[in-house]
């Protein structure tokens, strides 16, 4: 699974959302609260940019949709925000005990220029998981966020 995650403390995030007809996942504002009582400091949003069985498949399909939106993403360096893609994937299991995913230079190339960080996450699972509970711990999920913004 590949997520863009987006904030920054004076990020409108509605009126960007709106411009650039992104569905989000998750969109948070500075000034909402967190689960933990805690006041979010930024605004932003997370958004599912692709799902792909293979890590080569997911690659092709979050460069594809990079490239279709270089200008929206191009426009949040201008509103100076932080903008990430996070790979995540599961390891750990007889079928897929470890994984990689490989960017060529050219991939490297393309998100320095559009301005997105680049993270890898590895989530464990083990034959008898049940991939129908997402839920790992309260306040986490296996794509890394707690009610739409990064875990803290």
């Amino acid at each position: 699974m590949a997520v863009l995650r987006v904030s920054g403390r004076r990020f409108e995030v509605d009126d960007y959302l709106r411009r650039h007809g992104f569905a989000p996942d998750a969109v948070w504002h500075a000034g909402d609260r967190t689960r933990r009582g805690q006041t979010r400091e930024d605004s932003g949003f997370s958004l599912d940019i692709g799902d792909a069985a293979s890590a080569d498949a997911l690659i092709q399909g979050f460069r594809a949709w990079v490239r279709s939106n270089r200008s929206a993403l191009l426009e949040l360096r201008q509103h100076g925000v932080a903008a990430e893609v996070d790979v995540g994937m599961t390891v750990g299991s007889s079928a897929q005990f470890t994984a990689s995913i490989a960017l060529a230079p050219e991939d490297l190339a393309l998100l320095a220029e559009v301005g997105l960080s680049y993270r890898v996450s590895a989530y464990p699972c083990n034959d008898s998981d049940d991939e129908d509970d997402e839920d790992d711990e309260e306040g986490t999920t296996k794509a890394g966020t707690s009610e739409g913004g990064p875990v803290e």
